[in-house]
Parts: structure tokens; C-alpha cells; sequence
């Protein structure tokens, strides 16, 4: 009797233990500087019907560079650097030149670690003002 005791306590503690270490780890998902610091990204921005394929790559805790295609020339790709600000669940960028991206606020829809997804422009009534960004952590 004491045996079914103990080893139901043992499975007790075995439980809270795995449940623990879910709630820690959620808690290292924040979406935060000091979490995309040093990290790259590719995916797609999409304002209004048109779509761009991006990469952005947060070098340090308040600034990084993008790369996006030339639109009068596909086959060359710009880099641009810019800095960052991150405040709850807005982020800000500032373009160092005609990047095309709204500076923001950025809305942020999902921060996973391995998938960030924002949006900006929603408060506009014309859905050509609104704008995304989808992207997939490469690094």
C-alpha cells in the first residue's frame, strides 16, 4: 500500500515537472529585441495585391539589414540597413533609404521563435494600405 503511495507521488511530481518546463520555455518565446538579436529571417511582404520576396537579418538589439529585389531589375537584389525599435506588440523600423516598407507601427500577429508574422496599415478603410510581413527564422 505504501509502495502504490510513493510511486503514485513519484508520477505526480514527474507530471508538474513536464508542465514546468512547458510554462518556462512559452516564457522564452517574448517578442523582444534581446530574442531577435543575431538572428535571419526570409519570407514574403505583401502590400496591398502586390508581394515581395524579403530576407532581414537583426545584427544587433536596434538594427539590421533587408534584402529585396530591384523592381526595375528582378535580377539584382538591394540591401538596405535600418534600425529598430521594439515596444510590446509594435515594432518600428527606420530606413536609412526608399526601402518601400512602412516604417510602422508593425502589429505583431505571431512570434514562435521560428515564425514572425506583422502587420501594418490595418486601420486603413482601403485594403491596398495594409500591409504584411511573413517570415521564416533561416538561422
Amino acid at each position: 500500500m505504501r509502495m502504490k503511495h510513493l510511486f503514485g507521488f513519484a508520477l505526480l511530481l514527474g507530471v508538474l515537472g513536464f508542465v514546468s518546463c512547458d510554462k518556462n520555455d512559452a516564457g522564452n518565446l517574448t517578442f523582444s529585441a534581446q530574442n531577435l538579436y543575431q538572428t535571419a529571417w526570409h519570407g514574403t511582404w505583401t502590400a496591398g495585391s502586390s508581394s515581395e520576396e524579403v530576407g532581414i537579418r537583426f545584427e544587433t538589439m536596434d538594427q539590421g539589414e533587408i534584402t529585396y529585389p530591384d523592381r526595375n531589375d528582378p535580377g539584382y537584389t538591394n540591401l538596405d540597413r535600418f534600425s529598430y525599435e521594439i515596444k510590446d506588440r509594435y515594432i518600428y523600423f527606420s530606413f536609412g533609404s526608399a526601402v518601400g516598407l512602412d516604417e510602422g507601427p508593425w502589429s505583431l500577429v505571431k512570434y514562435t521563435g521560428n515564425r514572425l508574422e506583422l502587420r501594418c496599415g490595418v486601420e486603413y478603410v482601403d485594403p491596398d494600405m495594409h500591409e504584411e510581413l511573413i517570415l521564416n527564422r533561416v538561422d
